[in-house]
């Protein structure tokens, strides 16, 4: 796994297993926060072009890494929604309580 900070194309990277351990590895010794990232996978592929007894072909190799990916990677994502937006609500503005006067004709 790698992560490019923002406005830079030098990444940190690391291993899955890394990265579920400490999420803060990723962010390299500045503590930039991450712009993108990239996941890949490496696996041996078949070297036969068919599937025989006692190797996988190499189509079927392809294929079953990229179902595998999929699976274990892609499947679970949700597109990211923005927050909704946050009401503000103003306070009124309150006079401030009338003083009265004796000679205003008011009595407590």
């Amino acid at each position: 796994m790698e992560a490019f900070p923002k406005r830079s194309n030098r990444s940190t990277s690391a291993t899955l297993d890394a990265v579920r351990t400490d999420k803060d590895v990723l962010l390299g010794d500045e503590k930039r926060e991450p712009g993108r990232f990239r996941l890949s996978i490496s696996k041996d592929i078949g070297v036969a072009r068919k599937t025989s007894k006692s190797a996988v072909g190499f189509i079927d190799s392809v294929v079953g890494q990229i179902t595998s990916f999929y699976g274990t990677v892609l499947e679970d994502l949700t597109p990211w929604t923005p927050p909704a937006p946050r009401i503000t609500r103003q306070q009124p503005d309150v006079d401030p309580e009338p003083t009265h006067t004796p000679e205003d004709g008011w009595t407590a």
